[in-house]
């Protein structure tokens, strides 16, 4: 098991996570797509330090379901050409990805998804795609590791599909999951060997990204549980001071 931090919004640079990443003791800096500094063409040789190492979270939005056949496999592609240049950049062999809930209406008294509303078409999209992100993973040797963000039962089916695929996992995001009712956990732990990856932070009056120790999140059995999986972990807070805080309550907990 390793323990790792998110690119801290309040960094400018690969760089300067690292260096903190070092400061602090973390094992591994998870790079983050949505900051243009963690592009492809932006990575320096600067940004590479020989101790830590690099995972990556791709765009929050990418969307393995898209309706649209030209705009589904058109993300296919640049999320695999992404991904070969992450590995040729900084050698990034994990990646996440996120399930999203797609457009949505909002009514006079509901909101209509529409992939739920044509569930079966969704179905169908995702299945080429995790066959076509599948079959990359394993030519490349690759964990595309797939993360809960906000639960509806039809994304939980998607994730009971994507189990069936060789080198598609899941990203467990203890936060997300604690504030959707758990829903995530329950479905994952019916594979757990499919759990790759954790994503680890609090929740406080319903709001997560909160330090460790300082919320509702059952921490140490977390920690055992990805400790006797051999789970890599991802602290995701948004401070320094936070993050600092969150590590040493992480590694008191280690010694018990």
């Amino acid at each position: 098991m390793k323990i790792g931090m998110g690119i801290l919004p309040e960094l400018e640079s690969i760089r300067d996570s690292v260096c903190v990443a070092r400061e602090l003791g973390f094992d591994f800096v998870e790079l983050n797509a949505e900051f243009p500094f963690c592009l492809p063409e932006n990575i320096k040789d600067s940004d590479i330090d020989e101790k830590i190492f690099f995972t990556m979270h791709l765009f929050e939005k990418a969307d393995v379901g898209l309706l649209y056949e030209p705009w589904r496999r058109s993300q296919i592609e640049m999320l695999k050409d992404l991904m070969l240049d992450y590995k040729k950049k900084v050698n990034v062999k994990k990646f996440s990805l996120h399930i999203n809930r797609g457009v949505f209406f909002t009514m006079p008294d509901k909101k209509i998804f529409v992939f739920e509303q044509f569930e079966q078409l969704y179905i169908a999209a995702c299945k080429r795609s995790f066959k076509e992100l599948s079959d990359f993973a394993v030519k490349h040797d690759f964990e595309i590791c797939f993360e809960n963000v906000k639960i509806a039962d039809y994304m939980l089916r998607i994730f009971k599909i994507l189990a069936t695929y060789p080198n598609l996992f899941y990203t467990l995001d203890v936060g997300h999951d604690m504030v959707s009712g758990k829903r995530a956990s329950a479905q994952f732990m019916q594979t757990p060997h499919k759990i790759r990856h954790l994503h680890l932070h609090d929740v406080v009056n319903g709001i997560d990204h909160q330090q460790l120790g300082k919320g509702i999140v059952d921490v140490k059995k977390v920690l055992d549980f990805c400790r006797r999986n051999n789970i890599d972990i991802v602290i995701e807070v948004r401070r320094k001071e936070q993050l600092a805080n969150s590590l040493a309550y992480l590694k008191k907990l280690l010694k018990q």
